[in-house]
């Protein structure tokens, strides 16, 4: 299923976010939500943004939405392990959304970028 869904992602953009917000809110909390955060990331949608940016204590979840925000918009913290404790970054995006979110490129999964780091 995750497959499917990340193509939906891919190829709807903004039209495939009812049914991943529908997918988040889902009870099943093994597959559903997991594949609905790692789908956002493939959107190439700027709306997604402030849904990655939740809290999460389960360290699965926070970790896919952080790859989903590096994918989207092609930054991270820097260092070889960028993924790692992602709460602990948590303020740092927030800063950065509130003050470049309006007007930094979002790329979709098929874009090439360098990544550039957080400010």
């Amino acid at each position: 299923m995750a497959n499917y869904v990340v193509d939906a992602a891919e190829s709807g953009g903004d039209q495939i976010l009812p049914t991943l917000l529908s997918m988040l809110q889902s009870p099943d909390t093994e597959f559903a939500r997991p594949i609905a955060i790692s789908a956002l990331g493939y959107t190439g949608s700027r709306s997604v943004i402030p849904i990655l940016l939740l809290r999460d204590p389960d360290m699965g979840t926070s970790q896919r939405a952080l790859y989903g925000l590096r994918q989207l918009t092609h930054r991270d913290i820097g260092g070889d392990r960028w993924f790692d404790n992602p709460q602990s970054q948590y303020s740092v995006w927030i800063k950065w959304w509130n003050a470049e979110g309006a007007s930094a490129p979002i790329y979709k999964a098929t874009e090439c970028s360098e990544i550039k780091l957080l400010r």
